[in-house]
């Protein structure tokens, strides 16, 4: 097992990589070539990132390295501070590749540059920490420990289907993240020793489930957006027929204060929903509804009392 992806070969390749970036990459490059040369760093920073991708994995994985780095505060928050150092570089390829698509290849360079050099660092540093925490390149492998992450991904995957009614796009991410997972060939590959292949589907298998959640996550926003957009509709439609109707009443005091009120609340709504704070527009849409059901009343209890005293516009009044 202790060939896997801690294996001194493995090291080796990715040592090679990362020392391939080099100091500043903004030399003069040859036009017709540039967007080449850009492309392959970033494809180089994207097999950098795989790799310690994978590290990242097993090492969470691994029961006994985390609780090892969870005792020790220094090492638990270099920890973290990698991971997140990680997370950061990750995006920066996105954005080279973003900068490379609309031809600015001095952004492409600059940020392709950042992740290289991040992945070399957070490379290093958690070897380092592994060190500190006394735990032996070898041992990190935890061939146990992936099964049951993997298991765990697995789990993670039923809650996310047992919600029903899923879009298409996050079935598609979730079953391509299932067919990742399959155990009975994990363990195969963990007895034929490729630890890093079955870490690596793992890596992969979390990054389409992350995906999902951020799909789901999405469609659940635009069907939220959708729902208070027609609320917002109803509350316009409601406001403007109860204007129609003070036009029919003498006294109006007493309805516009309290129309007032609701435009006061549908304005809140506005804000808050500018803001994508849906919950709160919902709240205040509520309240808006409660001010124009109480305007409603208002308004038939004055036509009713102004039609009795025989002054109510079309009943005999003015």
């Amino acid at each position: 097992m202790a060939n896997g992806l801690t294996g001194k070969r493995t090291i080796a390749v990715l040592l090679v990589l990362l020392a391939l970036v080099p100091t500043s990459l903004s030399f003069a490059l040859n036009e017709e070539k540039e967007e080449k040369k850009i492309e392959n760093f970033i494809e180089l920073a994207e097999r950098a990132k795989d790799k310690i991708e994978t590290l990242i994995n097993i090492t969470q994985a691994n029961t006994t390295a985390m609780d090892i780095i969870d005792d020790d505060t220094d090492l638990y928050n270099a920890f973290l501070a990698n991971v997140s150092l990680f997370d950061d570089a990750v995006q920066n390829i996105t954005y080279a590749r973003e900068n490379l698509a609309e031809g600015d290849y001095e952004s492409a360079i600059a940020n392709v540059t950042y992740a290289l050099e991040a992945f070399r660092d957070i490379f290093k540093a958690i070897h380092t920490i592994l060190r500190d925490s006394g735990l032996a390149k070898g041992e990190l492998i935890d061939a146990q420990g992936l099964i049951q992450a993997m298991k765990r991904a697995l789990e993670r995957i039923e809650r996310l289907e047992g919600i029903g009614g899923l879009p298409v796009e996050v079935e598609w991410l979730l079953g391509n993240a299932t067919l990742r997972l399959n155990i009975t060939a994990a363990i195969e590959w963990l007895q034929e020793g490729r630890v890093s292949d079955t870490a690596h589907n793992l890596t992969q298998a979390n990054k389409l489930i992350a995906d999902a959640h951020k799909a789901l996550k999405d469609a659940a926003k635009e069907m939220n957006t959708n729902r208070i957009r027609n609320h917002f509709k109803v509350m316009y439609n409601f406001r403007e027929r109860l204007q129609r109707q003070l036009e029919k009443v003498e006294d109006k005091d007493e309805v516009e204060e309290t129309l007032g009120l609701a435009d006061g609340f549908i304005g809140e709504a506005e804000g808050f929903f500018d803001d994508e704070e849906y919950p709160e527009a919902l709240e205040k849409l509520e309240d808006a509804r409660d001010a124009l059901d109480l305007a409603e009343q208002q308004l038939k209890a004055q036509r009713q009392l102004e039609k009795a005293s025989g002054n109510g516009k079309g009943n005999g009044g003015d």
